[in-house]
Formats: structure tokens, C-alpha cells, sequence
């Protein structure tokens, strides 16, 4: 899955105009809004239908935090 273009403070703003439910932090320095919730993406791999749509309904559903960190701690 690719998506053009860059976050920036304006577009990420934006993109939450569209889901006023969704809780949101600010970047520091950067002005980028992000969701308080993520979606881990540690143990998905490309190509299995369930992770994604798992990836799919989180961005539909507001989440812009993605982490691609393959190990945690």
C-alpha cells in the first residue's frame, strides 16, 4: 500500500477534520497531529489478507500512528 505526498502540520490536520471522534497529540517541533492509538504492525507481513484489512479499517477509521518497529522495548 502506498500513499503520495508527506504528512505535514496542515494535511494531518486536516485528516482529523474528518474524524473529530479520534483522540490527538501534536508532535513537537512538527505540528503533526497523530492519533493516541496505533496500529503495530510487528508479526504482519505483505500479502496476508487479514493484516490488510486489519491496516485498512485502522486508517479508515483515523488512525495515522503506524509502527513498523520490528522489535519493541
Amino acid at each position: 500500500m502506498s500513499i503520495p505526498g508527506k504528512a505535514t502540520a496542515v494535511s494531518t490536520h486536516n485528516y482529523f477534520q474528518q474524524h473529530p471522534a479520534i483522540g490527538t497529540a501534536t508532535v513537537p517541533n512538527l505540528g503533526w497531529h497523530i492519533s493516541q492509538a496505533g496500529f503495530g504492525s510487528y508479526r504482519v507481513t505483505t500479502g496476508q489478507k487479514h493484516h490488510e484489512q486489519a491496516l485498512r479499517q485502522a486508517l479508515l477509521s483515523g488512525i495515522n500512528l503506524i509502527d513498523t518497529s520490528s522489535n519493541y522495548g
